[in-house]
């Protein structure tokens, strides 16, 4: 499967979760979901920062290495550690073309930065988790125009393959006119101007269910204010569907000669805020993107004549999303061990955007957090189907077919399990809830466990 098609899987919503092609994701298996379900190795975001102690903007290069793609190596002291480099080149001019890919042949260089640095995790589960990342950042100045740039990147020595990483690059003249640039800062909805804030550093993707603060350079003293349109993807075309949220942005929410900095401390890129005279202004916008479904957005700043002074799109990502729910069709099969058959032939019917509303009205019933849009329960229930899958397989059944498979999804982690090897006798697990417990027993040893009795 080609990067595009993915970069379009993942673009698409159903209620909380990733829906592409439907009848494409009809025909792929449930393994074949959780191969695809791996993050991508490396996020990478580019900001264009007005002067501050130089002449000439900077290029502020931020990034996150996923712990799930490093190679790890196991230390002395027992931690783990894996060494990871990325290399930034830049040329003059528009990229080249190299048939449907980019190029940088016969361009002249500009500048060139390279940053390393070493990954450390405690424990082996650790370094395989989708939401542990290596975090770094590239910076340096470059005069006004337009140029391509190339990212590259080491594990442990070793070249990894990303693709055609070759881009376009936009430098803003800040002296003249210029659209107005997007940042976004995670910022745990504080509405104050704090000293400094971190970039998300994720591209064009935010964390889903999570508010952010989209930072803006105005270009002017005009009025101006914000919108977010929900996104519709299809092959190269972009739709807007609709307008999810607008606000003014008052004088309360901008501040006048400010300058904005790049540092990156230990939790990763920051931006930090520095009242001056030869500053810019700045808005300061909350987006309250918990109340958005998972889907694709552009953020656009509007004058007061309504014409469109800079935008910028992001996505939302849900890091651990179960593999389960990549497919409609998997979702409501899925539902199998907690409605019975016809609810789920009754789910099944109509068209596509019919059975997605079936779905969404089923679990916004179950929603125990009405007022956002991440639906806890309904997250819970397909992280215990993929854990069902990952931990009780068997050669010829599924995890969550098996018995014990079976348990875990309908009542969870049990709160003790206590395994026995009688003689002459199978192995013999007992799981321990509140109410009751269940009772296994291995058949051949390749770990089925079958359900044997209740307590």
């Amino acid at each position: 499967m080609n990067s595009n098609l993915f970069k379009f899987t993942l673009l698409l919503a159903v209620l909380c979760i990733f829906v592409v092609d439907i009848q494409a994701q009809r025909r792929m298996s449930y393994p074949e979901l959780a191969a695809r379900s791996r993050n991508p190795l490396l996020y990478f975001d580019q900001n264009v920062l007005p002067p501050t102690g130089g002449d000439n903007p900077q290029l502020v290069m931020g990034f996150k290495i996923a712990y799930e793609h490093l190679a790890f190596r196991k230390s002395d002291d027992d931690s783990y550690y894996s060494d990871a480099s990325i290399g930034i080149e830049v040329f003059e001019g528009e990229p080249r073309r190299r048939g449907r890919e980019l190029s940088v042949e016969g361009l002249i260089p500009a500048n060139r930065s390279y940053w390393r640095q070493q990954a450390r995790a405690d424990s082996y589960e650790e370094t395989k988790t989708s939401t542990s990342f290596l975090d770094g950042s590239i910076q340096m100045e470059l005069e006004p125009g337009v140029y391509t740039y190339a990212v590259s990147i080491d594990i442990n020595g070793t070249r990894r393959n990303l693709g055609n990483t070759i881009r376009r690059l936009v430098i803003p003249d800040f002296n003249g006119t210029f659209k107005a640039q997007i940042y976004y800062l995670d910022t745990d909805g504080n509405e104050a101007w704090p000293a400094e804030a971190d970039l998300i550093s994720m591209g064009q993707a935010v964390n889903y269910a999570k508010d952010f603060t989209a930072l803006v350079l105005l270009p002017d003293d005009d009025v101006y204010s914000i919108a977010v349109d929900r996104m519709e993807i299809r092959s190269r075309d972009t739709t807007s569907v609709e307008t999810v949220f607008r606000t003014d942005i008052t004088d309360k929410m901008t501040a006048d000669n400010m300058l904005v900095t790049a540092s990156p401390d230990s939790a990763g890129l920051a931006f930090r805020f520095h009242p001056d005279r030869g500053g810019y202004r700045y808005a300061w916008g909350q987006i309250p993107n918990s109340e958005f479904p998972n889907a694709s957005y552009r953020l656009r700043v509007l004058k007061s004549d309504s014409q469109t002074a800079g935008e910028r799109y992001f996505r939302n990502l849900w890091l651990d999303m179960p593999a389960s729910l990549l497919s409609l069709d998997t979702a409501i099969e899925m539902l199998r061990f907690i409605i019975d058959r016809d609810q789920i032939r009754e789910m099944r019917r109509g068209s596509d955007t019919e059975k997605e509303q079936k779905f969404r009205d089923f679990w916004d019933k179950r929603n125990p957090t009405p007022d956002t849009e991440f639906n806890e329960l309904m997250a819970e229930y397909y992280r215990r189907i993929d854990h069902a899958f990952e931990n009780f397989s068997t050669p010829n059944i599924p995890g969550y077919d098996s018995d014990q498979g079976k348990i875990y999804i309908t009542h969870g982690e049990p709160l003790r399990i206590r395994r026995s090897f009688p003689a002459n006798e199978p192995a013999r697990e007992v799981w321990e809830y509140p109410e009751q417990s269940f009772v296994f027993v291995a058949r051949t040893g390749f770990g089925d466990f079958e359900l044997v009795g209740r307590q």
